[in-house]
């Protein structure tokens, strides 16, 4: 199997190899979305991942597949937030040194987290000296492709095989691609709806490298994802982060299309730091 190019086959690999590790994550029907948007709506809860965000399934897939010397002298790379933290507890699972580099604007959850998980890691903003031999590009991955969308559209089409339509966050690029490729391919009546943060687009590079792009985008500021995480703890007693609340922004407001049959809602992430929390509370 060509691990280097995205398949329907390194998608059903990266499934397997997740279910060995990793219980699939629920799925919740919303009354509120429901009643809201006049068809069924259910979430799916990769919040609920034990890292606390969809990333852990490309994380852990790409790093199960390093060879035995590329585990023993670790790895080294920049992310961010909730990527960062499912590569620390894909590392710290698989027993692989971890070294990364994070901006200097990280919150302090995240940082928290990264200490659970016991791995090395500095803030800054500069990356040009950093060492380059065991570096490891998070980028337009088909292994990461695979495993953060392929495998996440093959739970949503199982345990929702009525579903007519998936609205999910497009900033996070890997998984965006693989869940558009897998969910064409087979199902390709499916309505995909892919949804940003307008303060990211022109800095996230994950806003242009998507190789297989949803039908509709869905674009909102940072004040209706503030609503959205509001309107979670409200409706559903249930707490993600501002990032994940992109995708309940775009089910309150009218910046997409209209929708016909049951929609899979995602729900990516929950790192969320608690002043912060506090602040949107007030």
């Amino acid at each position: 199997m060509n691990r280097n190019k995205l398949s329907l086959k390194l998608i059903h690999e990266a499934t397997k190899t997740l279910h060995g590790w990793f219980s699939k994550t629920p799925i919740e029907y919303s009354k509120p979305l429901s009643d809201i948007l006049k068809v069924p709506v259910i979430f799916k809860c990769e919040h609920l991942q034990p890292s606390g965000s969809l990333h852990l399934r490309g994380a852990y897939f790409l790093l199960s597949k390093l060879s035995d010397i590329e585990k023993k002298q670790g790895i080294i790379t920049s992310c961010q937030g909730s990527k960062a933290v499912a590569i620390a507890y894909a590392s710290h699972l698989l027993n692989i040194p971890c070294k990364l580099y994070l901006p200097l604007n990280t919150d302090s959850i995240i940082e928290r987290k990264l200490i659970e998980f016991q791995a090395e890691f500095y803030l800054t903003d500069s990356y040009s000296e950093l060492d380059q031999s065991s570096w490891l590009c998070l980028e337009n991955h088909p292994l990461l492709m695979a495993a953060s969308g392929g495998s996440l559209a093959v739970e949503i089409f199982k345990d929702i095989p009525q579903v007519k339509n998936i609205i999910a966050p497009i900033n996070q690029g890997n998984m965006m691609t693989g869940l558009t490729y897998y969910a064409k391919k087979k199902y390709p009546d499916i309505t995909l709806i892919g949804c940003q943060n307008t303060d990211l687009i022109g800095s996230d590079k994950s806003s242009v490298i998507l190789k297989n792009k949803p039908d509709h985008l869905s674009l909102h500021c940072s004040e209706e994802l503030i609503e959205g995480v509001r309107w979670m703890l409200h409706h559903h007693q249930c707490l993600i982060d501002p990032s994940a609340a992109v995708t309940i922004a775009a089910c309150l407001h009218e910046k997409r299309p209209h929708l016909e049959g049951p929609t899979a809602v995602i729900l990516s992430s929950r790192h969320i730091d608690t002043d912060k929390l506090k602040e949107l509370l007030i």
